[in-house]
């Protein structure tokens, strides 16, 4: 008995520390504020310090953008495609366990619309 008596204690000592909320619109709201320095203020979200202008802001097209050429010349990067298609049309016809067709075709049949590099663009 004594047992239960402490192990009641201690859970009614825990729900006594815990913050009480009415509903969902307080639990939504609740902040827990981190300790920081006196010197750390605590902005809204989007609200900057430094101005932005906004009207020089543009679309980012995803699709369109090939990182690993901005980084080469335009002959090796033709040389890397190249190598690489023809690396993966010899796996493939060499049926390679993971590089088969339907391995292929399952590995990039899950992909939304927008660009595939197996089936190039959906949209």
């Amino acid at each position: 008995m004594k047992a239960v008596g402490l192990g009641a204690a201690g859970l009614g000592a825990t729900g006594a520390a815990a913050p009480v909320f009415h509903d969902l619109d307080e639990v939504a709201n609740y902040k827990i504020k981190p300790k920081h320095p006196w010197f750390v203020k605590e902005r809204d979200y989007l609200d900057s310090t430094t101005e932005i202008d906004w009207s020089m802001m543009e679309r980012y097209a995803g699709a369109s953008w090939d990182n690993q050429s901005k980084h080469v010349t335009a002959e090796h990067n033709l040389e890397i495609r190249t190598t690489t298609s023809e690396k993966l049309l010899q796996r493939t016809l060499n049926k390679k366990p993971g590089d088969q067709l339907r391995d292929r075709a399952m590995r990039h049949g899950h992909r939304p619309l927008g660009y595939s590099y197996f089936t190039g663009r959906s949209i």
